[in-house]
């Protein structure tokens, strides 16, 4: 289970860590241009997950009630309600194990979100992260993916 790795977006990298079960951190480390988010800022300042969708999307996941059966807490970004949903990224061009990876990658002329130049790495991080992990969530909900199908079996 991997909980460390780089986000390459069309305006940053975040550097995006596990701090522990439903609380991750995603801090912005290089940026390009103007962005709504500080260099060095949190997308997560409050106890937040971070979602891996077209974006990374900071969200808290939803308690369950007490007349719910379930206990525990929501963590699937589709199941949980958009008032739950914090600051969100730019579209993701690429996801990296190591930051020099992420900086040559940022540093290319021309990057399209989900490019296919680095889609084996993004394989890799998102397969490493797996579809249990305490603080992050892979979103494989249609509207809001990272990767379509074509992009996948590419």
């Amino acid at each position: 289970m991997l909980n460390e790795f780089y986000a390459v977006t069309e305006t940053s990298i975040y550097h995006v860590q596990a701090k522990g079960p439903y609380l991750a951190s995603a801090v912005k480390i290089v940026i390009r241009g103007k962005s709504k988010i500080p260099l060095n800022d949190d997308l997560c300042k409050s106890a937040m997950m971070i979602a891996i969708c077209k974006v990374l999307q900071a969200f808290t996941p939803e308690k369950y009630g007490a007349l719910t059966p379930k206990s525990g807490y929501q963590s699937e970004i589709s199941k949980v309600s958009t008032c739950y949903w914090g600051p969100h990224s730019s579209r993701i061009i690429a996801l990296f194990k190591n930051k020099e990876d992420a900086l040559a990658c940022f540093y290319v002329t021309n990057p399209k979100p989900c490019d296919h130049r680095w889609i084996a790495s993004t394989k890799t991080v998102l397969n490493e992260i797996g579809n249990n992990h305490p603080s992050f969530h892979i979103s494989h909900f249609h509207d809001i993916e990272l990767m379509s199908a074509k992009e996948q079996s590419a």
